[in-house]
């Protein structure tokens, strides 16, 4: 069986041995025709168990060929969840909708000293040593604080030599064996590279990868300013890092996010692709307040965004901001305050786990 589009999520329809929709039939546990093919096939009254959870079924729609649950199934997701762009809305309101899965930071595997860490909106700092995958020490004192902010990792050398042999032209062109360019796991588009030489980029704007090609070839989106041959292929700004990171002003120390941490209760780590959907609502519990939103993309394991604004009412129905025009979600301020609609002092901001995840499967 699977949960139907619709329904406040207490839908569903059940397939056959050969992946075909399966006819329902509206009786009665008490009439029922358990031969045949219809053996096991779900009635009005009946229970239905998945993963220990009984529910009754109210009503069939034969014409449908769906059911209609008594009460939706609620299962608790997987791991903590934050909202580290939350206030960081004033050009982009997808922000204020996107959710974090916290995973614990790869520090040992991920970086090394004179690598570039750069967390979200904030300057660049370059490791000086990595002592575990949740601690490492910078060469310079943090200059702001940050608190469970993403990051991503700069300042790497990756495979191979590159070429550019024409200035008007966006195509930057690899290397072959013995020493080949790995341009297809080693870059993604965005990526700031450079040849290690200042007089090859323009740094207000940096050569930037626009879409890898092949493992020898890729189009720019901004392009070098001089031409050269065989130089080699420096990663300036890449991805993402794993998990979440936290420093403290006039320190020079930058700690991860460890969802298993020692003293604090032990969660695993977020599992959206394997247990969330398009459609499905998922209710947020930090503890103080409880908010109903709607799941509208599953970009990985860790990222997600909503349909609504993440302040705001239970049901929705009131997000920021509730009055005065203005877009839902725009121009939040990343300071302590109190959620819009909702009782209770929680942080706007939430940078801190949002708590438990339930979900409510709806399509």
């Amino acid at each position: 069986m699977s949960s139907a589009s619709g329904g406040d999520g207490k839908d569903f329809t059940i397939e056959d041995n050969e992946g075909n929709t399966a006819a329902l039939a509206a009786l009665t546990a008490g009439a029922r025709d358990d031969t045949g093919a219809k053996v096991g096939t779900p009635f009005v009254d009946d229970l239905v168990n998945i993963r220990g959870q009984y529910k009754k079924i109210n009503a069939v729609d034969t014409g449908a060929n769906k059911a209609t649950l008594e009460h939706t199934y609620e299962f608790e997701g997987s791991g903590y969840i934050a909202s580290p762009y939350f206030g960081d809305t004033s050009h982009d309101a997808t922000r204020g909708k996107s959710i974090v899965g916290v995973h614990k930071t790869k520090f040992l595997t991920e970086l090394k000293a004179g690598y570039t860490i750069k967390p979200y909106n904030k300057i660049t700092y370059t490791v000086q040593s990595v002592q575990s995958d949740v601690m490492l020490t910078t060469s310079a004192a943090i200059s702001d604080t940050f608190d469970h902010i993403e990051f991503q990792i700069g300042n790497y050398k990756v495979s191979g030599t590159i070429s550019y042999p024409d200035t008007s032209k966006t195509t930057l062109y690899g290397s072959y064996a013995p020493n080949p360019t790995k341009f297809t796991t080693e870059l993604k588009d965005g990526y700031i590279i450079s040849t290690g030489s200042q007089d090859h980029s323009d740094p207000n704007s940096p050569a930037r990868v626009g879409q890898v090609i092949n493992d020898q070839q890729l189009i720019l989106s901004a392009k070098f300013i001089q031409t050269f041959e065989n130089e080699p292929l420096w990663v300036e700004l890449g991805g993402r890092g794993t998990g979440l990171v936290s420093g403290t002003a006039g320190a020079a120390r930058i700690s991860g996010s460890n969802p298993c941490a020692v003293g604090y209760p032990c969660h695993p780590e977020t599992k959206f692709l394997k247990e969330l959907r398009v459609g499905d609502f998922i209710e947020i519990n930090d503890g103080t307040n409880k908010r109903l939103r709607t799941v509208s993309a599953i970009s990985d394991d860790a990222h997600l965004q909503v349909s609504e604004c993440l302040a705001g009412n239970y049901d929705g129905t009131t997000t920021y901001p509730s009055s005065g025009g203005g877009t839902a979600c725009v121009g939040m301020a990343a300071t302590t305050g109190v959620l819009e609609g909702t009782a209770g002092t929680t942080s706007e901001r939430v940078v801190e786990a949002l708590g438990e995840l339930a979900i409510d499967n709806q399509s």
